[in-house]
């Protein structure tokens, strides 16, 4: 090459710089997390007693813990209530991470003894393990409860995926009342694919790649080669944040790369294709 290769990796070094402290500031993995999504219809369980009328899920929708007002209740251990929730506003292919269940409360009856309540969901018309052991406090006002996280999940949100929530009374003598069930879902979706692919020669051997991250919920980045701008092959992977990579000794000739970000959804497109001559 007629160009001093350490004069272009002292440029590409400053460009990476650059790029390096705008992604510290600006690219943070994170997921995405719905606003408290309250019961919008009847579910697959309906054994509970609304306190007034005959529909439940009216009962346990209001914005906050709402005390005696409305409530659903329950003095049979085992039996379950269930309500559906919407899932809009989450994108079809998203995967569900986590689902947390924040329940409001009390026991149906004063006096001695005890009542202790768990909550489920249903996705897809498949039932959670029932969990939470929430042993209720002594008095009949519901109060707001700890949130149950059933985390670690891998659920794939599409357009005909349906999701309920419910409680179910497991032991006690003093029943149970539910006046609100708040829902909040987590959820990954594809990152954003890297843009403005750059090739640097970073030694009279190897090539130093740079590229601009924009997405905020990658796991790292996978980087491709090609040698006739056709076939390309993974040669490696970088980490969340990263905005460069070097491939050291590819041989002498002319090289392509292009890279993509990915993460537990899958991988995102693909920068433009940047080559270099080595």
């Amino acid at each position: 090459m007629t160009t001093s290769y350490n004069k272009v990796a002292l440029i590409g070094a400053f460009l990476l710089a650059l790029i390096g402290a705008f992604s510290l500031t600006t690219g943070i993995s994170f997921a995405a997390t719905t606003a408290t999504l309250l019961p919008a219809g009847e579910g697959t369980n309906l054994a509970w007693t609304p306190s007034t009328g005959s529909t439940h899920y009216t009962m346990v929708d209001e914005s906050s813990c709402n005390g005696t007002a409305d409530y659903v209740s329950e003095t049979t251990v085992g039996d379950r209530d269930s309500y559906t929730v919407s899932l809009a506003t989450i994108p079809n292919n998203a995967v569900i991470t986590n689902i947390a269940l924040t329940p409001c409360a009390s026991r149906n009856s004063g006096g001695g003894g005890s009542a202790t309540l768990n909550v489920f969901y249903r996705f897809n018309g498949t039932a959670s393990a029932d969990a939470g052991a929430y042993s209720l406090p002594t008095g009949t006002t519901p109060v707001t409860l700890v949130a149950t996280n059933f985390s670690s999940l891998s659920l794939v949100k599409n357009s005909s995926s349906t999701l309920q929530v419910g409680a179910v009374y497991t032991a006690g003598t003093k029943g149970v009342r539910l006046s609100h069930m708040a829902t909040v879902i987590t959820y990954e979706t594809l990152p954003s694919a890297p843009t403005s692919l750059s090739t640097f020669v970073s030694s009279s051997t190897s090539a130093l790649l740079v590229w601009t991250d924009i997405a905020n919920n990658e796991t790292g980045f996978k980087v491709e080669r090609s040698t006739d701008n056709v076939n390309f092959t993974q040669i490696g992977t970088k980490g969340v944040n990263a905005t460069s990579y070097t491939d050291l000794n590819p041989g002498t000739g002319t090289f392509y790369y292009k890279v993509r970000a990915y993460n537990v959804v899958g991988n995102s497109g693909y920068t433009n294709t940047s080559s270099i001559t080595l």
